[in-house]
């Protein structure tokens, strides 16, 4: 029994040794739908290479509840890279903490646990979820006929310039009037007759923390601006979107949207004032909670007011609870 005890050690000795985790790295990840982390492992051994392996990941999320995932480690025979991938679906959007902490073994006999601590560690951003807003969309639409003249997001120039504007986030930096910029000292851009005639709106979205009483109401929140974006990107229709006080951003392409959707991920209701009739005379629309349906699976209070409410609102601000 002691030989079969320190033989059972020896190999386990060996079966750690020599290996390297060269990487560890997490798929972009969105609440509700399942993704990757991956870890990248080397084992130079061509005698007796390791088996048997167990890596042992740890996620941490905003909120500071952690989630622990066992993976085994499947490898053929020779192979001395090997590629672990540890499926998991975020519940939480924002800043999540993720630790390759240890990988065990059982190797070779399965009397006894080892385990080879380990100190890699990433943060991985999770988007809000995706909600559903096709039965909105003609509300939508109907509640906006004038169309705003907007930028072309796509080709290399413009076919004759026409006017300038002030800075938009989002602009291309090759639509920058850089003498009129100098002279004013604010950012100006360049307006293109290419730019015409495409339908555009103008939301903004009201984070005052009057309008929450729990987080889910604010993550439902967040999912719908994200989902309404990519539904306006995915149609062809221009968007500026402002949250909150923040300086206005305008979707125009899918990298602007995941911008957009990393703001949405770690962002927190404000106790700074709505600057509602700034923003109004801006030709913005205001979508404040109680104007958005929250009522969705995923434990929302029921003493949201949204009964006989217009889903939007225009010209006005939205009551707040």
């Amino acid at each position: 029994m002691l030989s079969g005890l320190l033989l059972n050690g020896l190999i386990s000795w060996w079966n750690f040794s020599r290996l390297k985790f060269t990487d560890l790295r997490a798929d972009q990840s969105r609440v509700g739908v399942e993704s990757a982390i991956v870890v990248d492992m080397l084992d130079p051994k061509t005698i007796l290479p390791s088996y048997g392996l167990i890596a042992v990941v740890e996620v941490v999320s905003p909120s500071g509840e952690v989630r622990w995932m066992r993976r085994f480690v499947r490898r053929r025979g020779g192979e001395r890279h090997i590629r672990v991938a540890v499926n998991w679906s975020p519940v939480k959007r924002g800043m999540h903490q993720i630790r390759l902490v240890r990988v065990e073994s059982t190797f070779p006999f399965g009397l006894i646990l080892k385990t080879y601590p380990l100190k890699l560690s990433i943060q991985a951003l999770v988007w809000p979820m995706k909600v559903d807003v096709s039965g909105e969309r003609d509300h939508f639409s109907a509640c906006f006929r004038d169309p705003v003249v907007v930028k072309r997001t796509s080709g290399p120039t413009m076919d004759e310039i026409e006017g300038l504007r002030d800075y938009r986030k989002g602009d291309p930096m090759r639509h920058i009037h850089w003498r009129k910029t100098a002279q004013s000292r604010n950012p100006v851009v360049k307006v293109g007759r290419s730019e015409q005639g495409k339908q555009h709106d103008r939301l903004a979205f009201d984070f005052s923390k009057s309008h929450f009483m729990e987080d889910a109401e604010v993550d439902v929140y967040c999912g719908y601006v994200g989902s309404l974006a990519e539904w306006h990107l995915a149609s062809g229709k221009g968007l500026d979107v402002q949250l909150h006080n923040a300086d206005p951003f305008r979707i125009g392409s899918d990298a602007s949207w995941m911008l957009l959707m990393d703001d949405l991920a770690v962002i927190e209701p404000s106790d700074e004032p709505f600057a509602v009739d700034l923003i109004m005379r801006s030709g913005f629309t205001i979508l404040s909670p109680a104007d958005v349906i929250l009522k969705r699976d995923v434990g929302v209070s029921e003493s949201m007011d949204t009964q006989d409410k217009p889903l939007f609102s225009k010209g006005k601000q939205s009551s707040s609870r």
